[in-house]
């Protein structure tokens, strides 16, 4: 039997105040700095690049005697970003994503628009309503490896084509939305033949300090005192399964809550049932 003994150094950035630019990085002394460029009225291009490393030294341990070293530098993520603004309530988003060892690849592909204050509207590629995990992402979880679970239904990195409805209500505590996708196994010979769509549902609840927006983030580090109670649906029919032997695929329900105490740090796992 062999036995392998790891020490992992991880680095990872942002935060969400942090976005880095091509532009930045040649000018900035600090990793902590991003790019808006303001247009005529309210249009404005915000550019940034964000980053995941880690570096790995294994010690391996041989039944025979002696051991053996192996170390290396990995580029877990790298995410190039860009956000316009046309009008006060239209915009689009950008972002492609380089995976270790693989090529650049489309995250999101987003047309943006505000129809009302706490109703937006949201068409293309991005995160379904799901669990805090998923809304979160890996660049803003508190644990580097993500919950796999949480990828579903995965387009690209938990990503999928469709068209959202989502706002804040009620001091921004009150977090909807709905929307519906292409779903799992669309094809021929495959369970989802005929296409159905997957619906898709989450609704959250803040008791203490409000959390805006529609995208999460894991732990607040203590600038924040959160008590939030949500829950997710994902519901599709022909979901799973092959031609001839179809399945129903659901997520019923994810659920988020009590988070006491922000600043410590906690590890956290997706559920599914």
């Amino acid at each position: 039997m062999t036995f392998r003994r790891f020490t992992r150094l991880r680095w990872t950035l942002p935060s969400r105040h942090a976005l880095l630019t091509s532009a930045a990085l040649l000018c900035a002394s600090t990793a902590d700095a991003q790019m808006t460029l303001q247009g005529p009225g309210d249009s404005s291009l915000t550019l940034g690049l964000w980053l995941r490393a880690s570096y790995v030294n294994a010690e391996e341990v041989r039944p025979a005697g002696g051991s053996a070293h192996d170390s290396g530098f990995t580029m877990d993520s790298v995410r190039l970003l860009s956000s316009a603004k046309f009008t006060r309530s239209f915009g689009a988003t950008l972002t492609f994503e380089r995976p270790p060892a693989k090529d650049m690849q489309l995250l999101d592909a987003i047309l943006r628009f505000e129809l009302a204050e706490g109703l937006n509207l949201w068409a293309g590629r991005l995160v379904p309503p799901t669990d805090r995990s998923n809304m979160a992402g890996n660049q803003f979880a508190n644990v580097w490896g993500y919950p796999f679970v949480s990828l579903y239904p995965n387009a690209f990195t938990g990503r999928d084509d469709g068209v959202l409805l989502w706002g804040n209500l009620y001091a921004d505590r009150l977090l909807y939305s709905v929307g519906v996708f292409e779903g799992k196994n669309r094809g021929g010979g495959l369970s989802n033949a005929s296409n159905e769509p997957l619906f898709a549902a989450r609704f959250a609840w803040s008791f203490l300090d409000p959390e805006p927006g529609y995208y999460g983030t894991s732990t607040y580090y203590g600038d924040k005192e959160v008590f939030t109670l949500g829950t997710a649906l994902m519901s599709q029919k022909d979901g799973v399964g092959v031609a001839g032997a179809r399945g129903d695929q659901g997520l019923l329900p994810l659920n988020r809550g009590p988070r006491a105490n922000p600043d410590a740090s906690r590890s956290r796992r997706a559920d599914a049932g």
